[in-house]
């Protein structure tokens, strides 16, 4: 089942990030573009958000399946593999992209460099997702999903002091905003997700 897009839906973790635009030189938005996230040019991507915002969704779902390289640092454990596995996989004439929530500038400029170092286009993917619907949908995963880690306070607050806004100035070939359009397969799970499950 298919959600309808409201003022005020709440992104499901796990939904389809289909609305995209290209950021202009002034960072307003000039509205949304129905698109896929992935391109066909080689590039690297750096998407950026909160935990829960949809990053990893939309590199699952989108980015992978389309022949991207995934650099994920809860997985590889430290910066300096992702920027390992971007390498290689540019090398290898494949795409990558880079699934963390990457809030600031000096953590984006390790693959801009890399890139312009290798000759390849950086695009940042930014999560329009907020914290309190990334709070929100944090929790519904820790609900539906045993196997998913609780994302502490600290953690959204440490990334909230560090964020500076990604602009085209960083050296980005350009900045797509990503906006969730709710979905569900399940009419219990919808009906969980509507309830307000964060106190804050």
């Amino acid at each position: 089942m298919r959600v309808a897009a409201a003022q005020d839906a709440r992104p499901h973790p796990n939904t389809s990030c289909l609305r995209s635009t290209r950021e202009p030189p002034s960072t307003k938005e000039s509205g949304w573009l129905q698109r896929p996230a992935a391109r066909a040019e080689q590039e690297v991507v750096v998407l950026v958000g909160p935990p829960g915002s949809g990053k990893s969704h939309v590199t699952r779902r989108q980015l992978v399946p389309a022949g991207y390289v995934p650099a994920n640092r809860d997985t590889l454990k430290s910066w300096q593999k992702c920027v390992q596995v971007v390498e290689q996989a540019v090398k290898e004439g494949k795409s990558a992209a880079v699934d963390n929530t990457n809030g600031d500038r000096e953590s984006r400029q390790r693959y801009v460099a890399l890139g312009r170092r290798l000759g390849v286009p950086v695009r940042c993917l930014l999560m329009t997702t907020s914290l309190a619907q990334a709070k929100h949908n944090n929790k519904f995963r820790e609900l539906t999903d045993p196997s998913h880690q609780h994302v502490t306070e600290m953690v959204f607050n440490m990334f909230k002091s560090r964020y500076e806004e990604p602009t085209e100035d960083e050296g980005f070939s350009e900045v797509t905003r990503l906006a969730c359009v709710p979905t569900f397969d399940d009419r219990e799970r919808e009906r969980l997700y509507r309830f307000y499950l964060t106190e804050k």
